[in-house]
């Protein structure tokens, strides 16, 4: 980003079209170098440990407390709170998924950047 900026203050429009130009060119420059700077942020954000431990033991209390009551079908109670349990699984791999989003499967690979760093490659710094 400072290589763009020190690029547009080199550049000394010299017709009003040149000056509309530059005008609405850094309008769009300091749009893109704010949604810039709130991806980095949102890429630092992640969940703390307090909520990990809430996430983490929080939910198994319904599962297993599915059992302290009595049933007539125990197959079938059985299978209910299976599947209460897998879904709470589930859920709980989903959020770590999206809090590690290169790290865990499915995950980002940098082969799309790589991709286009080779069709539009960056000049060479002065």
């Amino acid at each position: 980003m400072d290589r763009v900026w020190r690029s547009y203050y080199e550049v000394s429009p010299e017709t009003d079209a040149q000056k509309v130009w530059l005008s609405e060119s850094v309008h769009a420059l300091n749009e893109m170098a704010k949604l810039r700077r709130l991806r980095i942020l949102a890429a630092d954000q992640t969940v703390s440990g307090v909520m990990w431990v809430l996430l983490l033991l929080g939910p198994w209390q319904p599962a297993v407390s599915m059992h302290a009551f009595g049933v007539e079908r125990f197959g079938s109670h059985l299978l209910m709170t299976a599947t209460v349990a897998v879904l709470i699984m589930l859920i709980l791999y989903m959020i770590y998924a999206l809090d590690n989003p290169f790290g865990c499967e499915p995950h980002l690979t940098p082969e799309a950047f790589i991709r286009f760093l080779k069709a539009h490659p960056t000049p060479s710094s002065d």
